[in-house]
């Protein structure tokens, strides 16, 4: 967003950059994230789970890509509303379908795995994005992620299209009330 201001050398918006910056943020969280943390079950229950990461995978790829584009930082306000979809609904598919595909007794153990994995990605993409972002500029460093998601989106779509993925679509999974510590309801009535 800085050097988006920058290269267009208008002083005036200069003055308002932080604001945006912190308004980007709160539509980001408010406008994005959080309506689809609430609809992400409905979601993936019509769409599947490999329809959904397919979705998430293309829908960043058109954001990274939409901030190389854009002239006016303003417009900055809009694609951030993408990332509902590029990261509210990625976490709920992934904790579900490793909550679907994990054993009971270890559903813990193997979210905790995600998300080491997640840091890693994350640790090891920030690395990347700093050097590409400090050799090429920020345009082409958006470009690359664009392209690099648009290509994973494209590898999800295809391997899923020849049958190389699980289609949960026809476990006939239903969603299970939780109960306190895990137990069945018949157990967790205790009478004193």
């Amino acid at each position: 967003m800085e050097d988006l201001v920058y290269a267009s050398k208008d002083h005036s918006q200069r003055a308002w950059l932080k604001t945006l910056q912190g308004l980007a943020q709160g539509i980001q969280c408010f406008g994005g994230e959080i309506p689809f943390y609430f609809c992400s079950g409905w979601i993936i229950r019509k769409m599947g789970h490999i329809n959904c990461m397919a979705i998430v995978m293309g829908a960043m790829a058109i954001r990274l890509y939409l901030y190389t584009v854009i002239w006016n930082p303003a417009w900055i306000i809009a694609i951030e509303l993408l990332n509902g979809v590029s990261y509210a609904l990625g976490t709920s598919v992934k904790m579900s379908y490793v909550k679907i595909m994990s054993p009971e007794d270890s559903t813990n153990t193997v979210i905790g795995i995600l998300v080491l994995f997640d840091g890693i990605g994350e640790s090891l993409g920030s690395l990347l994005g700093g050097f590409l972002f400090g050799s090429y500029g920020g345009v082409w460093s958006f470009r690359f992620f664009a392209y690099s998601s648009a290509l994973m989106c494209f590898l999800n779509i295809l391997s899923n299209r020849f049958g190389l993925t699980k289609d949960l679509m026809n476990n006939n999974f239903v969603a299970v009330p939780m109960t306190e510590n895990n137990q069945k309801s018949d157990d967790a009535d205790i009478k004193i």
